[in-house]
């Protein structure tokens, strides 16, 4: 089992408390960053003498779909949950993100604010993994990703079988665009296979992101996760 960090994470916090972004892809340095992840991974997956299944979660489970396409006859099986394929809001807010984290004046900007915010940093006292502070640039380097991801598939089937978990409560991924890129992979052939998870967020993996609330569908997952996977439950 391999579990590799995303370009950029897993620093600690900065003396001031902040979020260390040292080496978080941006708008200028996505493709060398998240490519150069998914070169390193396949070198990896190489020496794995039984079959390579990528479970990818989020931002993960997008350059789950590009280890895919860089190195289609490397991987056996694929299971992505709460996968950014497309952003939430659509390709506008795509758009503007791209154009905003690009620009000089606003590149540097903090995505979250306020609220949003205040309730991250909450998470992140307790435990929780990932960033608070990431700015419009490092938004528009997903953005840089998700589009990636669309020109790899649009024409071509994937070519092994692909399991998507998505969260039915989901706040930052495009589930829109994850329906549609199982229904263009179907009409080209691909098997994909979808289950959706009612009532269920896309922080669908950590108590620290659940407080107070009784993850009753962890079982279930775990149970779809093995068996997409191709394992015994």
């Amino acid at each position: 089992v391999v579990m590799p960090r995303l370009p950029g994470h897993g620093r600690p916090p900065r003396p001031d408390g902040r979020d260390d972004l040292t080496g978080l892809p941006t708008a200028a340095d996505w493709g060398p960053a998240y490519d150069g992840f998914v070169t390193t991974l396949g070198a990896l997956m190489e020496h794995s003498p039984d079959e390579r299944v990528i479970i990818g979660f989020s931002a993960g489970g997008g350059l789950a779909l590009r280890a895919v396409a860089q190195r289609p006859a490397l991987y056996s099986r694929l299971v992505l949950l709460a996968p950014l394929i497309g952003i939430r809001g659509g390709t506008a807010v795509e758009w503007l993100a791209w154009q905003l984290g690009r620009a000089p004046g606003t590149a540097t900007l903090d995505v979250k604010h306020f609220g949003p915010r205040a309730e991250c940093e909450g998470w992140q006292a307790a435990g929780r993994g990932g960033f608070c502070a990431y700015e419009l640039r490092h938004a528009a380097g997903l953005v840089g990703l998700v589009r990636a991801l669309r020109a790899d598939w649009k024409k071509r089937p994937l070519p092994l079988p692909v399991h998507i978990v998505m969260a039915g409560e989901e706040r930052y991924v495009s589930n829109d665009a994850t329906l549609g890129f199982v229904a263009g992979q179907r009409a080209l052939g691909g098997v994909v296979s979808i289950s959706i998870l009612e009532a269920v967020p896309h922080e669908m993996l950590t108590p620290y992101e659940n407080v107070g609330r009784e993850m009753t569908w962890l079982a279930g997952l775990q149970e779809a996760i093995v068996a997409a996977a191709g394992g015994a439950p």
